[in-house]
């Protein structure tokens, strides 16, 4: 297919297709009225990583912690609808490492103690998993920990992760292992990930021979594989891969607009964790509580344009694979099951949305 038949084509999906369709699948979404099912927290932006497959890594954005008491308010209005079983994950982490916020334990321990019943996630590069902070993680009841380290060796890792130690991240998380060899009951159950691409693909037996051996016999202590994406398009390094291959493809809605907002450290709140830049805000949470911003008028104008398949205000969205469904896949294999998963993984959030409620 030539390139201007494609773009004609395209032209009249976009136009003829994409908008019925979205407002047939709209009144399936995943949604709830009330408060979002997924609230990420963004504890700090300050990273001591460069990961080149991390937005912040080139965002412009001014970088800083989140203040305790604007963390506390939000925990616990979260709680208040976590109660009524509402919530479904509350995500301590965006585009920072939290073990460089200097009240990271208090915000966790806040968090475990006023969250009962929705999922609370934790990520860390594990840069910082040294005694006093492993410690103080067997001292918690944080329920999971995902502990991201990619490489096999320093050249793998050193690309993967710009700025960090391999040696050192790998001794931590050893260190972690004996500990829990030693407290099985203690402490969070632990992720040792690694992010699929077309980069980590090639070691990925060499990652999990070599990690299987550590964790071996260590109770509540799992492999996690990630696949890789690129931020609805934001990162194009193709040492990595590319999601969006050339292709037709309809538009249609995503659930993060109906059931997730994230709030950035300095209060920027988005409904997309992908929305690195913030396109798509609907307020501030030093100003507003998150029951108002999910209430306000700018989400309400978002929800109408996905509705509609009017990308013009979105398109961070129009770019993203949770949106875009590809009719034909010029691409990867593996890219084309990247699509499918994606749809996979909405129709999940709908069924467990439609009892969760």
């Amino acid at each position: 297919m030539n390139l201007w038949r494609e773009f004609k084509l395209q032209r009249l999906l976009d136009r003829y297709v994409s908008p019925p369709l979205s407002r047939i699948f709209w009144k399936f979404q995943l949604a709830q009225d009330e408060f979002p099912g997924i609230i990420g927290l963004e504890v700090t932006s300050i990273c001591n990583l460069k990961c080149p497959m991390c937005p912040r890594t080139f965002s412009p954005r001014k970088f800083g912690h989140m203040p305790l008491s604007m963390f506390q308010r939000l925990i616990d209005e979260i709680a208040e609808y976590d109660d009524r079983w509402m919530v479904e994950q509350v995500a301590l982490n965006e585009y920072g490492e939290i073990f460089l916020h200097p009240n990271w334990f208090e915000m966790m321990e806040y968090t475990v103690e006023k969250i009962k019943k929705a999922q609370i996630r934790l990520d860390t590069n594990g840069t910082m998993m040294r005694a006093p902070v492993i410690d103080k993680l067997f001292q918690s009841r944080l329920p999971s920990l995902i502990i991201s380290v990619d490489g096999v060796d320093e050249e793998t890792y050193d690309l993967l992760r710009a700025g960090g130690k391999f040696h050192e991240v790998v001794e931590n998380v050893k260190q972690f292992i004996e500990r829990r060899r030693k407290e099985p009951d203690c402490g969070p159950t632990a992720y040792v990930q690694i992010i699929e691409s077309d980069y980590t693909r090639r070691y990925l037996p060499q990652f999990k021979a070599f990690w299987e051996k550590q964790i071996k016999d260590a109770p509540r202590i799992n492999l996690l594989v990630t696949p890789f994406h690129d931020f609805a398009g934001q990162i194009t390094n193709r040492q990595f891969e590319k999601i969006h291959k050339p292709g037709l493809y309809i538009n249609l809605p995503c659930y993060r607009l109906t059931y997730e907002v994230d709030i950035f450290s300095d209060g920027v709140t988005s409904v997309c964790c992908m929305d690195s830049e913030r396109q798509i805000v609907i307020g501030n949470a030093k100003e507003q509580s998150i029951w108002e911003m999910w209430h306000g008028p700018e989400l309400h104008r978002y929800r109408e344009s996905m509705k509609s398949a009017e990308y013009a205000a979105l398109s961070l969205c129009h770019t993203c694979p949770h949106s875009q469904k590809f009719l034909v896949n010029y691409g990867t294999k593996a890219g084309f099951n990247r699509v499918v998963s994606r749809l996979k993984q909405t129709g999940e959030r709908y069924l467990r949305g439609r009892f969760f409620q």
